[in-house]
């Protein structure tokens, strides 16, 4: 980590801006946060490279199937990471990728009244690409003779590389959502004919508790055949990254201590500690940030002794989600909740 910071522009330091928070708590970094989306470079590079093998023949397979224990990080992977890489690069090559960002189809939204589970991710691609028509292009998602590179409006040139990059996020709701099998046999059938379509990568996250569940749809055992990467929690020297360099993107001072170590130095040493280190240490940076010192653009010990360390800041955040909740749900708070998180889970 050091090094890359020896290695950054001179220009570099505050470039995201002082009163931007580089940090994004409990929310998924988005394409839009590429540039910040620090500590995940060689998990990136392994992901591009298992795409590179699949695309690069003359049997164009881009699929990529991200999986990983809640909170490891796959969504933003997909969103600020792979995505984006996907998509850049192309300035040198003169061909232009016909998203400037990935389009996302979040399967938490999918429930059983919905209609077609094609409708959603052809609305998903006409908002990030102009000029098609969601509705056509779901007929074509349906239609397994159509074309779909007409259909997304695909230049005809592609050079191989990739111009349109769909993210299937939260696949595990495709398997807990109570669906009829046949709709989801229909939805990955169009998924593979994606995927198959020149210029077109599909990116999946799914949490590994869910990956025996792909067992039951030989669709998706193929597309995933070779294409699968695991994301694994991050290492130190990954969490590291996230902090000091996120930090130094808007000119982030930490405070040191009597005792000489910095307050990055001390949150860490608690991150190493926790299995869930990443969005936890995520949501204190946010809550620093929110409470440094402006004038000096400073995070303080005192500010983090006063949100309860790493562990009880995040207590503080689901007490007051919780005392929100019972305010909605006066009658048995506790039982709702109950039933929410069966659902959720």
């Amino acid at each position: 980590v050091r090094e890359t910071l020896g290695r950054l522009e001179p220009g570099a330091s505050g470039f995201w801006g002082r009163d931007r928070c580089p940090f994004r708590g409990l929310e998924a970094y988005q394409a839009e946060h590429a540039e910040i989306f620090f500590g995940r470079d060689e998990t990136i590079r392994r992901g591009l490279e298992i795409l590179r093998q699949s695309t690069n023949t003359a049997s164009w397979c881009g699929f990529l199937l991200l999986s990983g224990a809640s909170g490891s990080g796959k969504s933003s992977l997909a969103r600020a990471g792979l995505g984006p890489a996907l998509l850049g690069g192309h300035a040198s090559s003169g061909t232009s990728p016909v998203t400037i960002a990935p389009v996302v189809f979040d399967l938490g939204s999918v429930r059983p009244e919905t209609a077609c589970l094609l409708n959603p991710p052809a609305r998903a691609i006409a908002v990030g690409i102009a000029g098609v028509d969601p509705d056509r292009l779901a007929a074509a998602l349906r239609d397994r003779h159509a074309d779909l590179a007409f259909a997304i409006g695909l230049p005809e040139e592609r050079s191989g590389r990739t111009t349109c990059c769909l993210i299937l996020d939260q696949l595990e709701n495709f398997f807990r959502a109570d669906l009829p099998r046949s709709s989801r046999i229909r939805f990955l059938a169009a998924v593979a004919r994606l995927a198959r379509t020149p210029g077109v990568v599909v990116l999946a996250t799914l949490r590994a508790d869910y990956y025996q569940y792909c067992a039951g749809y030989p669709a998706l055992m193929d597309l995933k055949e070779g294409r699968h990467l695991d994301v694994c929690v991050p290492q130190a020297w990954e969490l590291a990254a996230l902090l000091r360099l996120s930090a130094r993107a808007s000119d982030l001072v930490f405070e040191c201590g009597p005792d000489g170590r910095g307050l990055d130095d001390v949150l860490l040493e608690h991150a190493r500690r926790n299995p869930q280190a990443l969005p936890l240490l995520s949501y204190v940076l946010e809550q620093l940030w929110e409470q440094r010192d402006r004038a000096t653009n400073t995070l303080k010990f005192a500010d983090y002794e006063a949100l309860g360390g790493f562990e009880g800041a995040i207590a503080a955040k689901a007490q007051a989600t919780f005392d929100t909740f019972a305010a909605a749900c006066p009658a048995d708070p506790a039982a709702a909740l109950a039933d929410l998180l069966d659902l959720l889970v």
